[in-house]
């Protein structure tokens, strides 16, 4: 064979094992899958688990909340992403009960482990998350953290679990680190803006469910 065939056959096989390492590794993205296109999810604690707490930790105090509900529904199938209205409950941050408002934010957890706070365009009161943020405050004496736009990488680990035998449910821990935030008023310990704040928690269940029905779905994380 001339030597210029040969050299155009070479190229054309590593050709070929690049675009097939290529398709490799794009197939090898992780996602959430579901057995159908639309699921609801649900939020509890996991039982088994004693420490199941949300906590974050904002100028130099805690923030502990007992339980986390979302407004959160899987469209597809297969997704790489989670959009979450959370609602914190039975909170408590400087020793006072906890005021949280989501306002105009919500939480997008990606499967791989990235959660991003934008701006919810469901929200209904036409503002940005940048424009109005979240909060967590307290009011004797006030003190307000805003939590604004941002995304945060490896601020989230997920485990296929099956407590039931059965059905797949979604295990979550957030382990966020280097929030921004903006301390507001008389009350807190520092005030301005930081970047050193965290959020943790024990293990929160995500359970799918068909639309409407009580009727439990396969959901799991696809590494």
């Amino acid at each position: 064979m001339p030597c210029n065939l040969k050299l155009l056959s070479l190229l054309a096989v590593a050709a070929l094992a690049v675009s097939a390492v290529a398709t490799s590794g794009a197939s090898a993205a992780s996602t959430f899958t579901s057995d159908i296109e639309e699921t609801e999810l649900t939020a509890t604690p996991f039982v088994p688990l004693k420490h199941t707490h949300h906590v974050f930790d904002w100028a130099g105090f805690f923030t502990t909340c007992n339980a986390i509900g979302i407004d959160a529904t899987l469209i597809g199938s297969e997704s790489a992403s989670i959009t979450i209205r959370p609602t914190y409950s039975g909170c408590f941050f400087l020793g006072q009960t906890a005021t949280i408002e989501r306002n105009s934010c919500d939480y997008v957890l990606t499967a791989d482990g990235t959660l991003h706070i934008g701006t919810d365009t469901g929200a209904g009161t036409g503002k940005t998350c940048a424009e109005d943020p979240m909060t967590f405050a307290v009011h004797a004496p006030p003190c307000t953290i805003q939590i604004g736009p941002q995304s945060i990488s490896n601020a989230a680990s997920y485990k296929t679990i099956s407590p039931s035998g059965s059905i797949t449910e979604l295990s979550v821990e957030m382990h966020a680190k280097g929030f921004h935030y903006n301390a507001v008023g008389p009350g807190c310990t520092v005030t301005g803006t930081y970047a050193d704040g965290n959020y943790t928690t024990g293990s929160t269940i995500i359970t799918g469910e068909e639309p409407g029905t009580n009727k439990m779905v396969n959901l799991a994380w696809d590494a």
